[in-house]
């Protein structure tokens, strides 16, 4: 049985007349939930993959992340020349390594914007 009190989930457990409450609270459902960034992070990956196969020329279920890290830049460049001027950060996001056709290429995000870095036409 669950009792609520105080803002707290508390588990009782009652066995005839008595009952005994555990001295911690339960957990929220929402707290064990994934962090919500994942699946903001799988669809950057989706883009990326997207993006990668259509300038390889291939399936995209030949692209597969083989790498991620968590990144911080200095503008909303990503790192990347982006060919003007972009405004001023620190940025978060994650640098994304996939791998096609044998190749590791790098991809930087901020969930938002997905971008090669460097350029694929450079690597």
């Amino acid at each position: 049985m669950l009792l609520a009190a105080q803002g707290r989930t508390y588990r009782v457990h009652v066995a005839g007349s008595q009952a005994l409450i555990c001295d911690r609270p339960v957990p929220r459902r929402d707290a064990l939930r994934k962090p919500r960034y994942a699946r903001g992070l799988d669809a950057a990956f989706e883009k990326a993959r997207g993006d990668l196969a259509a300038r390889l020329g291939i399936d995209a279920g030949q692209v597969r992340m083989v790498g991620m890290e968590p990144a911080s830049w200095t503008d909303e460049a990503l790192g990347c020349a982006a060919g003007a001027e972009a405004a001023a950060g620190p940025v978060e996001g994650y640098r994304l390594a996939l791998e096609a056709g044998g190749r590791l290429y790098t991809y930087h995000t901020d969930l938002s914007v997905v971008r090669p870095c460097p350029p694929i036409e450079a690597q």
